[in-house]
């Protein structure tokens, strides 16, 4: 691949496989709710999946908590989480571009990105090993996943800041999921301090419903800046700058 089409492809192409696996995710993760045969943590027998007590790692399982297979629901969450994390990788790494004029915002950009491919590689093990395989790594690749990814938007914020120039609506998406962001941790000590206990059915509800809410709108941020950032790329186009 020369030059040109390599820079083509980082301008470009991978904000287009970004928006691509961004949409294809949300698509196979609603079907395998669908095809989920049923069954919570605190009610093993319940009856397909339910938005407020299951967690989307259940869709990963390889049995459901009564034992059912779950083999559907399985491969179309794998095969969404594994795309998820290649659109990560890729749109965390392009997303440098927008900041080759200022020191400062590049390196957060760059911070920022190492922060999306440590996410992007946990999400892999995420997937790969299923909750009822392996609890304990499971999770360990899944609490990693959500810090990194959180970091690195948040880095990525902090580089637009400082950044002069870049369109209202732009700043503003990464504002709103800032402030949605800001009051899921606010959310998460609240329940630490004084919340049910984990395990109760009200623990459980707040858990994986907040969980949802913060996926979603982590990815359909991902999404709207990946449709966003190409323009402005093709617009202003600038300089590299060398550190």
């Amino acid at each position: 691949m020369d030059n040109i089409s390599w820079d083509g492809f980082w301008r470009v192409g991978a904000f287009r496989i970004t928006v691509v696996v961004s949409i294809l995710f949300f698509v196979l993760t609603a079907i395998a709710m669908l095809l989920y045969p049923g069954g919570t943590l605190i009610n093993p027998h319940s009856h397909g999946y339910s938005f407020f007590s299951n967690f989307l790692s259940d869709l990963g399982r390889i049995t459901t908590p009564s034992g059912q297979s779950n083999l559907a629901s399985m491969v179309l969450f794998t095969i969404a989480l594994s795309m998820g994390a290649l659109g990560i990788a890729l749109f965390f790494l392009a997303f440098t571009q927008l900041f080759t004029t200022s020191v400062i915002a590049l390196r957060l950009s760059r911070l920022g990105a190492g922060c999306g491919l440590v996410a992007s590689i946990c999400f892999l093990g995420v997937a790969g090993v299923p909750l009822d395989l392996n609890e304990w790594m499971h999770n360990f690749f899944l609490d990693t996943a959500f810090v990194s990814f959180l970091a690195a938007f948040l880095l990525i914020f902090l580089a637009v800041l400082l950044k002069p120039g870049l369109p209202r609506r732009f700043v503003g998406v990464l504002a709103a999921f800032a402030i949605v962001l800001m009051g899921y941790t606010i959310l998460l000590v609240y329940l630490l301090l004084f919340g049910p206990a984990a395990g109760t059915p009200t623990w459980e509800i707040i858990q994986a419903t907040g969980q949802k809410v913060i996926v979603s709108a982590s990815i359909l941020t991902a999404l709207i800046q990946a449709l966003n950032v190409p323009p402005l790329l093709q617009k202003n186009a600038e300089p590299p700058l060398t550190l």
